[in-house]
């Protein structure tokens, strides 16, 4: 056996296993530069979700392609990173908010 043919069959067996597997994304979105508890920077929040490719999402949510996400999930998501005034609102406001602090 020789080793391009143990690269081969490595490179078979990684195919093979991800042809088993599906693609996850996990945004990780850090409130404040320290990373510090019950502190909030708006700005940075921001200006990650803008590189993260938020607002586009959001415009094609918002222009009636067919992804559609539940007003509640979305909150269920974002909820829990929003300032402490914006976790008291009603979930169709809250992400009314959210699009109008992006900008969209």
């Amino acid at each position: 056996r020789t080793v391009g043919t143990g690269f081969m069959h490595q490179l078979s067996d990684l195919i093979q296993t991800l042809q088993l597997t599906s693609t996850h994304y996990v945004r990780a979105i850090k409130p404040n530069a320290q990373q510090a508890q019950e502190r909030f920077s708006g700005d940075l929040v921001r200006k990650q979700l803008e590189d993260s490719g938020m607002p586009q999402v959001l415009t094609l949510m918002h222009s009636g392609y067919p992804t559609r996400c539940p007003f509640a999930s979305l909150y269920d998501k974002y909820r829990p990173r929003a300032p402490e005034p914006m976790r008291k609102l009603e979930p169709r406001v809250f992400i009314e908010g959210l699009l109008y602090a992006l900008g969209v």
